[in-house]
């Protein structure tokens, strides 16, 4: 039967409404996953039977699985969320429900309305309903003023204390987080209070176990470059730095290790260290190239151009040759990470001169940006160094002044 209703003024009404509504509000337990209704924002408006009042007597409940209680209309009567509020489940069963993320759907009953579809209806993370429920027999049922833009006019909405799960912490959102069959407070013992974003029980937490690489071979290809064997088998992952703090390396695919391995070219030291499936890094294997003894260390000076990068067979040493006005410099390479600022920088254009041809240049440890005037002293400091801005009192040659581009002077430590 379909029931015909009187439309009220809005503005007049809704004052009577939630004036006289809030006089019987009903107390009861609530909290975030078994919420009630807010004793002032309770109200839906419906064009052809007013106001609906989800917050008076009618003990509406909300809850990651849906609703129950009723909600009252002075025009409709009584309004069923839930057929457990009548025990009819087992004759007919509907409901309000929730998917737990505060989308609702499923319907309502009133013997004066018929049933009140709530699949456009939802709760949003305030606890605001928003949306409208719709009923045959009495058209659309607005859940708050922001659908209609009249909250300037007349400021209206249901509320909870309800909020959805994606919105609760870990430890009260109705979800077994860690997947140990345990959920929430106090249940999971990984939670300490309802407010706690993290299921996991640290006592119950075994860290897997590292890779044993005392069995890794590390010998030399015919090229002079490392070979590795007798990875174990659960590595998953490599990574290979010239330094020993690993800097902007990432981990790669071990399928890849010698493609990895190769472009690291004539590198006198590598830092490898391997991960396994279970993300247990091992501890690192530290790899030395042998010395050249077969280079052949007496080549002319003539055949070095500015800016080649030398060393001598004896030591592990890098340096960076230039030539200004007929003299001869070298500036020691702090990092090995310099090679990665200077396209022209490479492992495999490093030459090997004697010890008796290197000493014939100059050591400089003056630099300065190319785009600045700051002239820096250059220290080292384990695989990185340091720079200090030279004290103008002291004297210094300005041919011996190497430029360098900005990514290499912030690689330094700044000392005062």
């Amino acid at each position: 039967m379909k029931v015909k209703l009187r439309k009220n003024n809005l503005i007049l009404c809704s004052l009577a409404v939630l004036i006289a509504g809030c006089c019987c509000v009903k107390q009861s337990f609530s909290s975030t996953t078994n919420g009630t209704i807010d004793t002032v924002s309770r109200y839906t408006w419906g064009e052809n039977v007013g106001w609906i009042d989800f917050g008076g007597l009618g003990d509406v409940r909300v809850t990651d699985a849906g609703m129950t209680g009723y909600a009252y209309g002075e025009n409709v009567g009584w309004l069923s969320l839930n057929c457990s509020n009548t025990n009819s489940c087992a004759t007919v069963d509907y409901k309000v429900a929730n998917d737990g993320n505060g989308d609702l759907s499923g319907y309502a009953w009133s013997e004066n309305l018929g049933w009140i579809d709530f699949s456009a209806v939802s709760i949003n993370s305030d606890g605001e309903f928003t949306g409208y429920a719709y009923g045959e027999n009495i058209g659309w049922l607005s859940f708050n003023c922001s659908n209609t833009d009249s909250c300037a006019t007349v400021d209206y909405k249901v509320k909870t204390d309800y909020r959805p799960q994606d919105m609760r912490p870990a430890c009260n959102n109705g979800r077994d987080d860690d997947g140990d069959g345990l959920v929430d407070y106090p249940n999971d013992r990984g939670c300490s209070e309802l407010n706690d974003n993290n299921e996991v029980d640290p006592s119950a937490f075994i860290a897997p176990s590292k890779p044993n690489v005392s069995d890794v071979a590390v010998t030399e290809t015919q090229d002079g470059g490392p070979d590795l064997g007798n990875i174990p088998d659960n590595v998953m992952q490599i990574a290979v730095s010239v330094t020993s703090d690993f800097k902007d390396v990432s981990w790669e695919d071990i399928k890849d290790k010698d493609k990895i391995l190769a472009s690291f070219g004539d590198a006198p030291k590598l830092y490898i260290k391997f991960r396994t499936t279970q993300g247990a890094a091992s501890d690192v294997i530290i790899y030395e190239r042998k010395a050249d003894t077969n280079t052949d260390s007496g080549a002319a000076l003539s055949t070095l151009q500015d800016g080649d990068i030398v060393k001598s067979p004896s030591s592990p040493d890098i340096y960076v040759i230039k030539y200004k006005n007929n003299k001869q410099y070298r500036r020691l390479l702090l990092s090995p990470t310099i090679f990665n600022y200077y396209l022209h920088l490479k492992w495999n254009n490093i030459k090997t001169i004697s010890q008796q041809q290197l000493d014939q240049y100059q050591t400089s440890n003056l630099v300065k940006e190319t785009t600045d005037t700051i002239i820096y002293q250059l220290f080292p400091n384990n695989d990185t160094g340091k720079r200090k801005p030279l004290n103008p009192s002291t004297p210094y040659d300005p041919d011996s002044i190497y430029e360098i581009n900005k990514p290499e002077k912030d690689s330094y430590e700044l000392e005062d």
